[in-house]
């Protein structure tokens, strides 16, 4: 794919006697003076370079955008799952602990272990 970037005219770099020795990098020699006129692009305007990043920039932001929203409607589905799941273990373990204590209460050690029989029929429901 071609694209902007391609076609661009490349920079001429042309720094005076007092930047090229100062030490100074092309940025800091301009502060305070006056900037030169920026090169034309090829396809006539002197912002395509940034325009065409701006233009790939938005696109990436909302493919992001929508893979964002896709994993969070993902999550908030296994979310609400595993809410559901936890209701449904409290419930069972309710169950267990009332037909636990209903089983085991007045009775002797014999009919202990026949209680925790019934604990193992119910839990299979």
């Amino acid at each position: 794919m071609r694209t902007n970037f391609d076609t661009a005219q490349p920079k001429s770099v042309d720094a005076g006697p007092s930047e090229a020795h100062s030490g100074e990098t092309e940025q800091e020699g301009r502060k305070g003076k006056r900037a030169r006129k920026p090169p034309v692009w090829a396809n006539g305007t002197r912002f395509a370079k940034i325009d065409e990043a701006m233009r790939l920039l938005r696109e990436e932001a909302s493919e992001f955008k929508h893979s964002s929203l896709a994993v969070q409607a993902v999550t908030d589905q296994r979310l609400s799952h595993m809410e559901s799941t936890m209701k449904n273990v409290e419930a069972i373990l309710q169950r267990l602990e009332i037909s636990h204590s209903s089983g085991s209460s007045g009775s002797s050690g014999s009919a202990g272990a026949g209680s925790q029989h019934s604990l193992v029929l119910h839990s299979g429901h």
